[in-house]
């Protein structure tokens, strides 16, 4: 097998098994889809592929996390940023349902509500 097709199988093999980093690597290169953690990984992977009119929602917040999601392409993206990375102005609990209480966040602005 070619080196490349090697590095790929690798790549994903890692990014199926659990491996956070892998997995945020594999959602920003290859699909727009999949979860991603931490307040730059979700920057960046909303700067390639949430543009407007799309949105990024805030979903609500757990004792760890902060909850985003959207819906880039086809498939939903899911983002958590640890609560010590970043601090909601309008905090709400995350119920384990991203859409019923989810409000448009500005990802450029410091995650601010847009109105």
């Amino acid at each position: 097998m070619p080196k490349i097709a090697t590095i790929l199988a690798v790549i994903l093999a890692l990014a199926t098994s659990g491996c956070h980093v892998f997995q945020n690597v594999y959602a920003m290169m290859v699909y727009p889809g999949g979860e991603i953690e931490g307040k730059a990984a979700t920057v960046e992977h909303c700067e390639k592929w949430v543009t407007p009119p799309k949105h990024l929602l805030y979903s609500g917040s757990d004792k760890e996390w902060h909850h985003f999601i959207s819906r880039p392409v086809d498939d939903f993206a899911f983002y958590r940023i640890s609560r010590t990375e970043l601090q909601m102005p309008d905090e709400r609990t995350f119920t384990g349902d991203y859409l019923p209480a989810a409000y448009a966040v500005d990802f450029r602005n410091g995650f601010k509500k847009l109105d």
